[in-house]
């Protein structure tokens, strides 16, 4: 009599578990966001879809520099202006010159101009020479965005602010592609008209 009640018990408990378990399917299949279209021009869908090895992500503004200026670390040699595609690397690279204090590297804070969040990179390396590597979106449209960032050392100071354009898609197919800074889109033109010279 007892075997006779154990078996429906059983068939039960792993129809509960089956069914558990495609609930659990169907959540992973809705919460894969690869799929869709980024629009450049929205900063929130641009930032939530970039992909920075080793960052955490925060909430709110880039933390604003430490008030005691003289003692700041600073970034140097940054590139203003880049190009890049859909699915493409973007590297952020740049010189972290220490405060008077002299502290190494300690980290990077970056942002998509006017996202409500921002990423913390943690440095591997406390070399002054620094390389990050953020990977775009496969499926982007748009023009061109804005990456801020602040590097800070290992005792936390905070540099002040730093930036570069990404300017999106070929040269050739974007001659129209305005770059907030008029320095950068005076650099981004003589980049577009050097490289029509060189292919006529």
């Amino acid at each position: 009599m007892k075997t006779y009640v154990k078996i429906p018990m059983l068939a039960t408990l792993l129809a509960v578990a089956i069914s558990s378990c495609n609930k659990e399917d169907k959540n992973e299949v809705i919460q894969q966001p690869l799929s869709q279209t980024v629009d450049a021009s929205d900063p929130d869908a641009m930032s939530a879809a970039l992909v920075i090895s080793g960052a955490i992500r925060h909430q709110g503004e880039l933390p604003t520099p430490t008030s005691m200026s003289t003692q700041n670390p600073k970034i140097k040699n940054g590139k203003g202006l880049q190009f890049s595609q859909e699915g493409g690397i973007v590297k952020l690279k740049f010189a972290f010159e220490p405060g008077a204090d002299n502290h190494e590297y300690g980290g990077c804070f970056i942002q998509v101009r006017g996202a409500a969040d921002y990423f913390k990179v943690k440095a591997t390396n406390p070399s002054s020479a620094q390389a990050i590597a953020i990977e775009l979106p496969k499926k982007l449209v748009g023009a061109n965005f804005i990456i801020d960032f602040r590097a800070y050392d290992v005792n936390d100071v905070i540099s002040e602010v730093s930036s570069s354009s990404v300017v999106l898609g070929s040269i050739h197919s974007s001659p129209s592609v305005l770059i907030p800074e008029p320095h950068l889109q005076e650099a981004y033109l003589e980049k577009r008209d050097s490289k029509k010279i060189l292919n006529n």
